[in-house]
């Protein structure tokens, strides 16, 4: 016995040298925990060859160091039981499950049973009773016990259904045939057994290393203790401690505690002689690390304790960091140094973190470029294989209902695990040649010998694999083709879009092989599901299916190709380790339920479940290496430095625990009951979930132990995700019963951080950038440099060379008047025509672009790079849907030869079912089939048909009362190909002829055109209302609209405005008015002149509407609607008639439009927030200025400039929506710089406008 700062070991292994040397003919177990066993061999025989003074490789004959599992194994190796399959808990899984499929009188657990990873909790649950020591006897009396209280609690009563629904389940798992199959309960169970007969007064039996034993493990060390001749037990409790009558579940001992007189109960009751308990005299800390054991006692007993200052120093460390990678590279640095600088090797130092997950991949990669040999202490789990990819793949697709769902194909796929030979280029192809023929779509040459050369030759690589996955997923994402037709059909898919030839080609023809292999692979599975009847049937069905596709033999391909690397023998090892796991739940899943009905979905969960439990073996790849651990399990206790890493409040200490079917409360009272049970002494479950966070300060205080020098803990203060992280509380108390300073490492302590080349160079690549510019550098990093260019020359060169870098266009180019240009010809090959003159076609927005960023138009329109086309609803494909909506309605109205306003409520819900019906029938020609593709967007459809409906209905109340006939809805201007237009295209510079060499050549649609009658004086105007609709935030569009103006940001009303304004457009304006019916036209009144009225953003959205909206503002719920679709954009402001006409709300004397965004004033009327009243005079200065920004736009496009220089202007900015950021880089630290933009006011805004045009028009 002794505290974890006592050499326990070291006295059991005196003994066991002494009694061996004595008596060399006995036999000696020494028993250990089954993770530590191999390293403790190697330690117990070392021991042995130190003591007796051999040297090289020792062996001790009759000395044994196993688990108890392995000591089972050991004598019982001839057993017939033992000859049995050995069941994974998977196994035992599917036995449960077997159970629970004959039951049929379950009630407590009827609803549950079926439920996914029920029979995985259960059995969990039925090997801790059977660990536990529980029979399905005791289950029932415990029950029967229950049943005859009176007044049964809530609680009482839950637990007695429970556990008389648990003993049925138990008996049938008791009940199983164990001479087909064992696991590690019944082997154990079977040691039982077998030692009750067994002769073992020649044998003397070491326990140590364990920190608790399971009911059942107890019972095997009493029976040793009768049979044996002698059994020693460590555990971490003094005699004092040990003779308490009592101690707290809360007290640092409490779980070496119940151990101990667990066990002494059992041993005096069974009448075992007890030895006078043995305590380590022996420290194996040194004095400060004895004194933290004192502190972490005292601060648990309440108790005082004085004078904690550090003896030495470096005993106990704290350190503190900013995040975790710095974290791991400081432990890292300090590891190297420590077998660098002192008497440690690598095996001395320990890792340990209470949050392993966050750390592995971290400290894994950085200790080995620390050149560091590390152990990772735990097993890894086989889920994320691809073979299990693969399988969970393959058994997905069976519930798609024929469809190939693009994210299950692609996951399948990218396993490759089925790579088919695929066509690649014949190097004795003649390209030359024209007397080719053509066979099943490949061309081929006939050579001197008569014999055929085709193009294109079958080859199996991975390489070419991989690039037409690429391709084929693009196709997929770009038409979202999934159904069974498609897929299955024999057409050769057109993978690029457009008829294919050359590499093209080729895309296409290995695009359909992997589609067939694919297809193939489906349609054979479907056919095994359909004929196979039983589980046996359908594993036997389906390991010949994955023989057929080559499965084993590509894991076996797999494995060679990691051995020829010279990968880590864990590594290369896995893929037959995983083929093996898998084989192993197959024969289980047969040996279990191969005889019922297979059940696709059952055995899914069984897959899934046995994989998750499968682990890789762990081989480590040297003696020497620093073992990395979690806290909270058993750790040898042979290390010299610990390092505890992760100590935050939120793992340290553990704060929650998974409760499995019997919970807390339900632990409680079955201890309660348990007492009227036979042997009730040696029967327990394991430790109910308080207890066990109770027991989180005894397992702190093993891991502070581990070490016997020293004792490092570190601390991050950020998540990765940037969440803040609190320090441990554990952690805090050190510090401050030490008066620690908590550390913290800066990049000027290069001693601290010295570490190997390449992470020494790490750190100094940090400094150099952090420091960057300063004239004088330390000493000590002027010396590492020169060490590490000794050294690591090209890549202290490459990597010196990023200091400097910038992330400049075009490098080395001199800039001309403030740009970098391109070289011209290659502007003419960019922007050259197919009739081989070089001009520019282009979009209002595409010219916005420019003016937002130069560089991504260079991109976009010059390189005419896209971000990757998907098959989904986007906002592009919203606002085509919208827009169709509205055109089909109003053209809809204007068949009926009358206006919007004029509809009665019948015809408008009339004309309305009508236009979603037509814009139904034609989603397809549209491109818009993405609406009718699957559930959710067919909902989504109707969802935007509602809104439209909102919106259509927004424009027929507003038009009740103002005399409003649109005159044209999405109408072209500009050349679209040779199609039909309707306006002509500003075309640019002025005069040019369309299509001229250096042309800009402006094409677009004006989504409505309105006329509005408006009296003035004695008769009727007729003013031109354009519209143009928007699904995002307007009034974003329109806010500093001046400023956007005269940067060229915002094009596109006042381009529209200059259009139609062009001489060679008024004749056709007049034709469109004219072929207006004529009843339209009488109503309209007036004139034939059309003059301009407003330019304005109409926003199509379903609003939100708030009760206090509702409530304040006094209006219904239609007017609150209608509000929110008012117009904003340029008002003509030279006559208050014509506002108060085409605003109805206006007239009526309100103090804000109900059509537009105005309102009225004692000062007359104004605009609200996104609309801007302008004079004539000032929309010509504002058309003259959109002129002359498309002529800068199109001077600097052709003239090639390029610059990455993105606007911002308050918080918006030209990277703000850009798809293109990941190319770009844009990167202030690395010279980029935006394009900066300054607010002003409207008044001064107009004066630059002015200026702007004064000068500059004159040029023009």
């Amino acid at each position: 016995m002794g505290k974890a700062s006592h050499d326990k070991q070291a006295v059991m292994l005196a003994q066991l040298a002494t009694w061996y040397q004595e008596e060399p003919k006995q036999h000696y177990f020494y028993l250990v925990p089954n993770h530590i066993k191999f390293e403790s061999e190697v330690q117990v025989l070392d021991f042995l060859r130190q003591k007796f003074g051999h040297d090289g490789v020792y062996a001790a004959e009759n000395v044994q160091i196993f688990s108890f599992s392995r000591l089972a194994w050991y004598f019982l190796k001839d057993h017939p039981k033992l000859q049995a399959r050995h069941l994974s808990q998977t196994g035992l899984t599917m036995m449960v499950q077997h159970i629970l499929h004959q039951r049929d009188d379950l009630v407590v657990f009827a609803a549950a049973k079926n439920q996914p990873g029920f029979a995985a909790q259960l059995t969990s649950q039925l090997i801790e009773l059977r660990q536990g020591g529980y029979t399905s006897q005791d289950l029932v009396t415990m029950a029967q016990d229950l049943a005859q209280k009176p007044n049964l609690t809530r609680l009482q009563t839950a637990l007695q259904e429970k556990l008389a629904e648990l003993a049925k389940i138990y008996a049938d798992f008791e009940a199983l045939d164990q001479s087909q199959y064992v696991d590690v309960t019944v082997i154990l169970t079977e040691l039982k057994t077998y030692l009750t007969e067994a002769d073992l007064s020649d044998t003397v039996i070491f326990i140590d290393g364990f920190t608790d034993f399971t009911a059942l493990e107890e019972q095997i060390i009493l029976l040793l203790a009768q049979k044996a001749k002698e059994v020693r037990v460590s555990l971490d409790l003094t005699k004092e401690q040990a003779r308490q009558k009592e101690i707290s579940s809360r007290d640092m001992y409490a779980p070496a505690y119940r151990r101990y007189w667990s066990l002494y109960r059992q041993a005096i009751k069974a009448g075992i002689p007890v030895l006078y308990d043995d305590h380590s005299a022996h420290l194996r800390v040194q004095p400060d690390l004895l004194a933290l054991e004192k502190v972490w006692e005292a601060e648990f007993s309440h108790q005082q304790i004085s004078d904690l200052s550090l003896r030495n120093n470096q005993a106990l460390q704290a350190y503190h960091f900013s995040d975790r990678v710095s974290e791991v590279r400081f432990v890292a640095s300090q590891v190297r140094q420590l077998v660098a600088r002192e008497d440690y090797a690598y095996r001395d130092i320990l890792v340990l973190t209470p949050d392993i997950e966050k750390y592995r991949n971290l400290l894994v990669p950085l200790f080995q470029q620390a050149e560091i040999p590390t152990f990772t202490d735990l097993s890894r789990s086989m889920q994320t294989h691809p073979f299990v990819e693969f399988m969970t793949s393959l058994l997905e697709f069976e519930g798609q209902n024929g469809l190939y769902p693009y994210q299950l194909v692609m996951r399948l796929l990218k396993t490759e695990l089925i790579v088919p030979e695929l066509y690649v280029y014949n190097p004795d192809y003649n390209q030359q040649r024209t007397d080719f023929k053509i066979e099943h779509g490949l061309r081929y040459q006939t050579d001197a010998t008569g014999q055929r050369v085709y193009e294109y030759v079958k080859k199996r690589s991975l390489g070419t694999y991989r690039d037409n996955v690429d391709w084929l997923e693009n196709f997929l994402l770009r038409t979202g083709i999934s159904s069974q037709k498609r897929w299955e059909d024999d057409q050769v898919w057109e993978i690029e879009g457009r008829k294919s030839v050359g590499v093209k080609r080729l895309h296409d023809l290995n695009g359909q092989i992997i589609r067939q292999t694919l297809v193939h692979l489906r349609q054979r599975f479907s056919q095994i599901l359909k004929t196979t009847q039983t589980g046996r049937q359908f594993a036997v069905a389906l390991m010949e299916l994955l023989n057929e596709m080559q499965i084993p033999q590509t894991l076996v391909l797999w494995q060679q190709t990691a051995q020829n690397l010279r990968a880590d023998a864990s590594d290369a090892s896995r893929p037959k380790e995983v083929w093996d796991a898998f084989c192993n739940l197959l024969d289980e899943y047969v040996l279990a339920l191969g005889d019922e009905s297979f059940n696709l979905a059952s055995f899914s969960e069984i897959l899934q479940s046995g994989f998750n439990q499968a682990t890789y073996n762990q081989v480590p790849s040297t003696l020497d290496q620093v073992i990395f651990s979690k806290t909270g399990i058993e750790q040898m206790q042979n290390r010299k430095i610990t390092f505890i890493l992760g100590l935050n409040a939120d793992v340290f200490p553990q704060t929650t625990v998974t409760e499995g079917l019997l919970g807390d409360l339900d632990r409680e009272l079955l201890a309660e009951t348990s007492h009227n049970l036979v042997n009730s002494e040696s029967k327990h479950l394991n430790d109910r979930p308080q207890v066990q966070l109770d027991n989180e300060i005894y397992w702190a205080y093993r891991a502070f132990m581990t070490g016997q020098d020293r004792l490092y803990l570190t601390a991050a203060s950020l998540e990765v995700t940037g969440e803040k992280l609190e320090l441990s509380p554990y952690l805090l108390t050190l510090v401050e019963k030490y008066g620690l300073e908590l550390q913290t490492v800066n990049a000027d302590q290069v001693e601290t951080l010295a570490g190997s080349p390449q992470s020494m160079l790490t750190d100094l690549i940090n400094y150099s950038r952090q420091h960057f510019g300063q004239v004088k550098v330390p000493a000590t990093w002027r010396v590492v440099y020169q060490n590490l260019k000794a050294k690591l020359p090209l890549q202290v060169d490459q990597l010196f060379q990023s200091l400097t870098y910038r992330n400049e266009i075009l490098p080395g180019v001199a800039e001309v008047d403030g740009h970098k240009h391109l070289d011209q010809e290659l502007v003419d090959e960019l922007y050259r025509k197919d009739d081989g003159k070089i001009y520019l076609f282009g979009s209002v927005s595409a010219l916005e672009t420019y003016f937002e960023n130069p560089y991504e138009y260079f991109l976009k329109y010059g390189l005419k790079l896209q971000p990757r086309q998907e098959f989904k609803v986007d906002a592009a494909k919203t606002g085509t849907y919208f827009h169709e909506i509205l055109e089909v309605f109003i053209r809809t109205v204007q068949e009926t030869g009358q206006t919007i306003g004029e509809l009665s409520s019948e015809q408008f819900d009339q004309i309305m079912q009508t236009t979603f019906a037509k814009v139904q029938a034609n989603l397809e020609e549209r491109k818009l089939e993405v609406f009718d593709s699957t559930h959710r967007y067919q909902n989504m459809r109707k969802r935007l048909n509602k809104t439209a409906y909102k919106v259509a209905q927004s424009i027929w109340d507003q038009r009740k009362q103002v005399p409003i006939v649109t005159l044209q809805t999405e109408t072209p201007f500009g050349d679209f190909g040779g199609r039909e237009r309707t306006l002509n295209g500003l075309i640019l510079p002025p005069y040019a002829q369309a299509g001229a060499a250096g042309s800009l050549n402006l094409r677009g649609r004006i989504d409505r055109i309105d006329v509005v009658a408006a009296q003035l004086a004695d008769q009727k105007q007729l003013f031109l209302n354009l519209v143009d609709y928007k699904s995002g935030n307007i009034e974003g569009r329109m806010k500093d609209f001046y400023v956007k103006a005269y940067h060229g940001l915002t094009l596109q009303l006042l381009t529209y405005l200059a259009t139609l304004q062009m001489p060679n457009n008024q004749p056709l304006l007049a034709e469109m008015f004219a072929n207006l019916p004529v009843q339209l036209r009488k109503k309209l009144g007036g004139t034939n002149q059309l003059d301009f009225g407003s330019v304005a953003y109409l926003q199509l959205n379903d609003p939100i509407l708030k009760f206090a909206d509702f409530k304040q503002k006094q209006k219904d719920l239609p007017a609150l609607f209608a509000q929110n679709h008012r117009y904003s954009g340029l008002l003509r402001q030279d006559d208050s008639d014509f506002l108060r006409t085409i605003d109805a709300g206006l007239s009526q004397d309100a103090k804000s439009g109900a059509n537009y965004q105005i309102k009225a004033t004692k000062k007359g009327l104004t605009t609200l927030a996104g609309s801007h009243l302008v004079t004539p005079e000032q929309l010509q200065l504002l058309i003259q200025l959109d002129l002359l920004k498309l002529e800068e736009a199109r001077q600097e496009i052709l003239g090639g400039v390029i610059d990455l220089a993105p606007y911002r202007l308050g918080q918006q900015s030209g990277l703000q929506y850009s798809d293109y950021q990941d190319i770009m880089t844009f990167d202030s630290l690395v010279g980029n710089e935006y394009r900066e933009l300054s607010k002003l006011s409207d008044e001064e805004m107009w004066q630059l406008i002015k200026a702007k045009v004064e000068r500059e028009g004159k040029n023009e």
